[in-house]
């Protein structure tokens, strides 16, 4: 059992301002930015005053709020949790209050409601608004070019700035933008991140220089196998936990781990279809369709598919791919939600091999370095080693359950379970030794069908918060059980022939199938728990704030320094004009 605990966090901006003389109280953002009228917010509002309930629905959605004060005295406002919009929100909390909201801009003004209709006239009936109130991944996440959530690095969503973790996010419309295939093209976005080897049918990358192994690679937080291309149609993000990450994950990789994230429902009605193509032939198409339905739109849905011819630069090279996957939600009613994750992919290429080859065998044979070093200069774009029949057709599959259940206003516990399951044939060509100087080498077949890679995976969690004074304990508790699978049979590795690497001219493939391989069996099982606890402490704003700061400079040597600094500010909030304000003048 492992315990994090985070420093105590100092507000940047004044939470609430009692204004006197005009008889408001002014509720504004901790950030100088704001949330639309249309934004959506994991919000998590307990029951009590409804001047405070509004104070916390500002903080918590960063937005600008103002109301007379005697307009809320002595009224109570409900519980409200959910991934709702800031006016769903007031619809709950000002129910039964006579007030109403007015949006104007980054600003909201709560009012008196207007008369009820003349008797006669027909009055629209109450309608409830309801809205799922899971959302651990976001759909924020999936969308901008800086994230400022995740979930990488704990079992709860945090703000990356209050996170004391080095983490990386790259968006859904990053991905879209960069027009990235793989996580070779994502990685790119950070310097610390590079890619491991050469990325024959699978990627694997370093962080900070230390290799990522597939215990280091989770989905949704649960553990799978990377030993096949991931699917990045259906990924809201990609998440780079940059170092020790055993806290949340158990037995990993030193070097972090990466997350990759699901799209979710989103609340409005999704319809997009893109295709693409690239110089070298290779064409494709994407749908991605998602929204809510339902009398209560208790429903949700989110659906991507995809095909592709793939093609590349080594003239060589091709492939085919064929995607979908489905992510469904259910809110039961205002305490439970149920989730069914699916995601299938078929994917058939080539086996290319790199110029990696080239290495091979320097430290044994000093004539084999020489031969190396003389046809450096011959190595273009297009030198790999590879044979036409030499194709790796390989299908994954996921599934995952979960069930989230509201226990009251500020606990609430999370189970999932997982399965996922990577097949591929290896049929691969390579180098049997090393290239000579006029390219010439051996070539060998490598052949190991029906190899199988399962991962199961259950997690339980349990969060909620509890406030002692002016302190906030943000606290989640966590267990994680995971079995990992290897079965393979032994497979065939042998020479077929001389080939050349400048000017192949391709050998025929000997004839060896399941027979020779041998029968498929399991090679490795693990299985293993992680248990953990954090609290993470918040304290209360204040309407008043002291702003030190301290530096301190130390020179080691007349041409450099090191410097170490602390400071605290507040920034001012909105300004206070407009028609729907009485005290604009």
């Amino acid at each position: 059992m492992m315990f994090m605990f985070k420093p105590i966090l100092s507000p940047v901006a004044l939470a609430v301002a009692v204004v006197a003389a005009s008889g408001f109280a002014a509720v504004q953002s901790v950030h100088a930015q704001t949330a639309t009228e249309q934004a959506t917010t994991v919000l998590n509002i307990p029951a009590q005053p409804l001047a405070q309930a509004l104070n916390e629905l500002a903080r918590q959605t960063r937005m600008q709020l103002l109301v007379q004060r005697q307009l809320v005295e002595g009224k109570q406002a409900p519980a409200v949790s959910g991934n709702l919009t800031v006016r769903q929100a007031l619809q709950r909390l000002l129910a039964g209050s006579s007030l109403e909201p007015s949006f104007d801009g980054n600003s909201v003004v709560i009012k008196a409601a207007v008369a009820a209709a003349p008797q006669g006239e027909a009055v629209l009936p109450t309608v409830t608004v309801t809205a799922s109130n899971e959302q651990p991944l976001p759909v924020r996440q999936e969308r901008g070019f800086r994230a400022r959530s995740s979930a990488v690095s704990g079992f709860r969503e945090q703000e990356v700035l209050n996170t004391p973790f080095s983490t990386t996010t790259v968006s859904a419309e990053v991905i879209a933008d960069q027009q990235a295939k793989s996580l070779a093209d994502v990685v790119r976005n950070d310097p610390s991140v590079t890619l491991a080897g050469d990325p024959h049918w699978f990627e694997r990358v370093n962080v900070r220089g230390f290799y990522l192994s597939t215990d280091a690679v989770y989905r949704d937080g649960m553990s799978i196998n990377d030993q096949g291309s991931i699917a990045l149609e259906n990924k809201a993000a990609v998440e780079v936990n940059k170092g020790l990450s055993a806290l949340r994950y158990g037995a990993t990789s030193p070097g972090g781990t990466l997350n990759y994230v699901v799209k979710r429902p989103t609340a409005e009605p999704l319809r997009t279809i893109s295709v693409s193509a690239n110089g070298d032939g290779g064409f494709g198409a994407h749908a991605d369709l998602g929204g809510r339905f339902g009398s209560d739109a208790q429903f949700g849905y989110r659906i991507n598919a995809a095909a592709e011819e793939q093609r590349s630069h080594v003239k060589a090279f091709k492939g085919d791919k064929q995607f979908v996957s489905g992510f469904f939600d259910w809110q039961v009613n205002n305490q439970l939600s149920l989730e069914l994750d699916v995601e299938h992919q078929r994917l058939k290429k080539l086996s290319v091999r790199g110029p990696s080859l080239w290495w091979w065998g320097w430290d044994e044979d000093a004539a084999a370095v020489a031969a190396a070093q003389a046809a450096f200069d011959r190595i273009g774009p297009q030198t790999y080693a590879y044979q036409s029949w030499a194709m790796e057709p390989n299908e994954q599959t996921y599934v995952v359950t979960r069930a989230h259940y509201r226990i009251n206003d500020a606990w609430k516990a999370s189970f999932s379970a997982h399965r996922s399951k990577l097949w591929r044939d290896q049929n691969s060509s390579d180098a049997w030794d090393v290239v000579g100087p006029n390219g010439d080498y051996e070539a060998s077949i490598y052949y190991s069908p029906d190899q199988e890679r399962n991962n199961s995976a259950y997690q339980l969690v349990v969060q909620g918060d509890i406030r002692q004074g002016p302190l906030r304990h943000e606290l989640a508790f966590g267990h994680d059980r995971v079995q990992r699978d290897m079965t393979y049979p032994e497979g065939v590795y042998e020479s077929i022939g001389f080939d050349n690497l400048f000017n192949p001219v391709g050998l025929p493939r000997p004839a060896v199938g399941p027979a020779e391989a041998g029968p498929s069996y399991l090679a490795n099982r693990s299985r293993f728990g992680a248990s953990s606890a954090t609290d993470a402490l918040a304290q209360r704003y204040k309407r008043s704030k002291t702003n030190p700061t301290l530096g301190v400079v130390f020179k080691p040597t007349p041409q450099g320094s090191v410097y170490l600094s602390y400071a605290e500010g507040i920034e001012q909030g909105g300004v206070v004009n407009g028609a729907n304000y009485t005290n604009n003048r």
